[in-house]
């Protein structure tokens, strides 16, 4: 589809050749967007999920007369 698009513009594009570097770094692109995406979708999958365990926090009040000893 990309040379067909690229022959309506370009005078023999059907002759071009990508690198093989080119296609090990579009390839290792590729993985990578795909590897964010996985993550993203299990994380936002684990905050719609009402995970509560994050969210509790134990707070302790301590008044301006008391004393903290370690």
């Amino acid at each position: 589809m990309t040379k067909k698009l690229l022959a309506k513009n370009f005078e023999n594009a059907d002759a071009l050749e990508a690198k093989p570097a080119y296609l090990r770094q579009l390839r290792a692109l590729g993985v990578g967007l795909a590897v964010a995406g996985a993550v993203s979708l299990a994380l936002e999958t684990k905050s719609e999920s009402g995970d509560a365990s994050d969210d509790e926090v134990e707070t302790i009040d301590i008044d301006e007369g008391d004393e903290v000893s370690s």
